[in-house]
């Protein structure tokens, strides 16, 4: 059979995006596309245009476009593959379905922004939302959007448990670079919850140095850790007992998913797909307030270690990276079947 032509398109190669894009660039003939966002007007012109051209180019050969994220990026390709009767997938994964206005946070964040946002939702062939909660958010704001749950996929051959577990070591592990990223993974929380809990070893990995500089009077028992490789990350979670979840949003998080496939019982928000990914494996934070949180990691913290192995065996049945290569697969090769999807 001939292979099916896909072009990707994306903002940055991300664990999860580079997952897609190396299964399908294996998979498909494939070309590339990276916007380079940028947080000026005329940076994002130049890379409007030059998307623009790309697309006049490349939309001759492909048969389908599949495109990380809603958002300034995801507008044109949408709108080429319309109007020249190609098929566009947009994996939502978190931020394009949602506004914190009190972070500024979110794809809906500004009237430019959500109009490209709102545009690119309801005339994608498809969107796939890697979470439920997701799925039920783009309800609420767009009307006749076209859905489909999709959750990304974790290799439970990579991530599993090594060695002896730290009996008193709670992890998180996220990208800091910015205020608003320490806010709303709650690592700002964290350090309260830390500064009350002085017996217990905390890590916050992924945290860069300028955030360090701003954090006052961070407790003795924490330590902030920069950027790893992800083989780095790997150990960590098999040292840890609890793996910590508290954000103000999420889709359906990825380092969650690859701590509990490392045996980490886990501790979450009750936001995003959180609670479905834990189940009955850990515990959902029913307050979210310094107090809340130092209830629910006692508890994880005193729960037997083997519990871990609970939270793995959810993962690899719920998430298995196999489900997501095989969805992806057959909505490439049979896009044209798309409304009995």
């Amino acid at each position: 059979m001939k292979k099916r032509k896909i072009l990707f398109v994306h903002t940055q190669m991300s664990t999860f995006v580079k997952k897609d894009f190396n299964y399908i660039y294996h998979t498909f003939e494939t070309k590339e596309f990276r916007y380079l966002t940028s947080k000026t007007l005329l940076g994002n012109l130049v890379e409007q245009m030059r998307l623009f051209f790309w697309l006049l180019i490349q939309i001759d050969w492909c048969d389908s476009i599949f495109i990380w994220f809603a958002d300034y990026h995801s507008a044109l390709p949408v709108l080429f593959s319309k109007m020249m009767r190609k098929h566009s997938f947009i994996v939502i994964g978190g931020y394009d379905a949602v506004h914190i206005p009190e972070l500024n946070y979110g794809a809906f964040k500004n009237p430019i922004r959500s109009f490209l946002t709102k545009f690119s939702i309801k005339n994608t062939s498809l969107n796939l939302p890697v979470a439920n909660r997701l799925g039920e958010k783009i309800e609420q704001r767009i009307s006749h959007a076209n859905i489909l749950v999709l959750p990304t996929g974790y290799d439970s051959d990579y991530y599993r448990p090594f060695g002896e577990k730290v009996q008193h070591l709670v992890i998180t592990v996220a990208t800091i670079d910015t205020i608003q990223r320490f806010q709303l993974k709650g690592i700002d929380l964290l350090i309260e919850v830390a500064k009350k809990m002085a017996n217990i070893s905390f890590m916050i990995i992924g945290i860069n140095d300028d955030i360090k500089a701003t954090i006052a009077h961070c407790p003795s028992n924490i330590r902030l850790i920069g950027k790893l490789k992800h083989n780095e990350i790997v150990k960590y979670y098999q040292k840890a007992k609890v793996y910590s979840q508290l954000s103000l949003s999420e889709g359906l998080p990825n380092t969650l998913c690859e701590a509990m496939l490392c045996g980490c019982i886990p501790i979450g928000t009750d936001v995003g797909d959180i609670k479905y990914a834990i189940g009955d494996t850990g515990f959902i934070v029913k307050e979210r307030t310094v107090e809340g949180v130092i209830v629910m990691l006692k508890k994880a913290l005193q729960t037997d270690i083997n519990n871990g192995l609970k939270a793995r065996q959810r993962i690899s049945t719920l998430f298995p990276e196999y489900k997501r290569k095989k969805k992806i697969y057959k909505l490439l090769s049979n896009a044209k079947q798309l409304k009995n999807e």
